[in-house]
């Protein structure tokens, strides 16, 4: 179930963080995990290390997993024809995508679903596909975020979510590997320069009050870039609202793994159409602790019927013990 949060104000922030932990596993064919690297230099402040309570499951997870697993983000721009089965469903290209990459968990915006058309998709593609919807309370044909889990090689047992900011922000905590459990926050920003300022602040201070776990990859469709780079024709964005969501990466203690990976690179997730301008506006931010343990960072075309591109990254537990094919 999907728990709303209330409307309160007015704490002092305490974010939390995620640990990696000892587990079982194999590899079953995946690529060993990449070595631990030195980090790049961080500005941010050292963060309070206070635990959170949903970091590590009770109990050992049952279901055998992988000890890497593939996450991706993307813009849908709307659900397309509401009936799944139709050739041309946008729903059909996304199981396809899910199934072929072998993605375990795909953070998507813009999805207008109402409650009944995910119970209908669930009905089509419920042996394979776990989605989590948080709709717009007001205006199902706009807005709308998700997060789909990738039944054949994730554990979708004990899966808790939170509506943070309906439509808007949606947190998922995923049990993964051995007792360890990913806090995946998805987000879909105003496009809008004061809302999507507004809206940095207001997630902030819902984290504050509320305690919620800091989340381990932070993904979405931000609507603007912080390097100028992430432009083309080359430009900033404005600086109360880059100010705005940097804040709350500081808070987080997340940082943009495929900037820091390719420093000086420009790719592009999406295209202004009638105009030469393109922007990497969809991005995935990760834990600091978890950087080290990341690879493939990546933007990728799909077949699904979006004006943006798919950001992709794979992470590992290094912790795992490394269990060969044998002789």
């Amino acid at each position: 179930m999907v728990e709303r949060l209330p409307e309160t104000r007015g704490m002092t922030p305490s974010p939390a963080r995620a640990h990696l932990e000892e587990g079982p596993g194999e590899y079953d064919g995946s690529p060993q995990p990449p070595s631990p690297v030195d980090l790049p230099q961080v500005l941010n402040p050292p963060r309070p290390q206070n635990k959170s309570k949903h970091s590590r499951c009770k109990n050992k997870i049952k279901k055998k997993m992988k000890v890497s697993i593939k996450i991706a983000s993307l813009n849908m721009n709307s659900r397309g024809v509401t009936d799944p089965t139709n050739p041309t469903s946008k729903w059909g290209d996304i199981h396809q995508l899910i199934k072929d990459k072998r993605i375990g968990a795909l953070a998507l915006q813009e999805t207008h679903l109402a409650p009944e058309d995910t119970a209908r998709l669930l009905q089509i593609f419920g042996k394979h596909l776990h989605i989590i919807s948080s709709p717009d309370p007001l205006s199902i044909s706009t807005r709308g975020v998700a997060l789909v889990l990738n039944k054949d090689i994730t554990n979708t047992a004990n899966v808790r979510s939170t509506e943070v900011i309906p439509s808007r922000a949606l947190l998922v905590t995923l049990p993964w590997h051995g007792t360890l459990t990913l806090h995946i926050l998805v987000v879909y920003a105003p496009n809008q320069s004061t809302p999507n300022c507004k809206f940095w602040q207001n997630l902030q201070t819902k984290w504050s009050e509320m305690g919620l776990p800091t989340p381990d990859l932070f993904l979405g469709d931000f609507n603007l870039v912080e390097d100028q780079l992430d432009h083309s024709p080359c430009h900033g964005d404005a600086l109360a609202v880059t100010t705005a969501l940097q804040d709350l990466r500081t808070f987080f203690g997340t940082q943009d793994g495929w900037r820091l990976t390719n420093p000086e690179d420009q790719n592009f997730t999406y295209p202004v159409l009638g105009t030469s301008s393109r922007s990497r506006i969809d991005r995935i931010y990760i834990s600091e602790e978890l950087f080290p343990t990341s690879l493939d960072w990546s933007i990728k075309d799909t077949a699904v019927c979006t004006d943006h591109k798919l950001t992709f990254i794979r992470i590992f537990n290094l912790k795992a013990p490394f269990i060969g094919k044998g002789c």
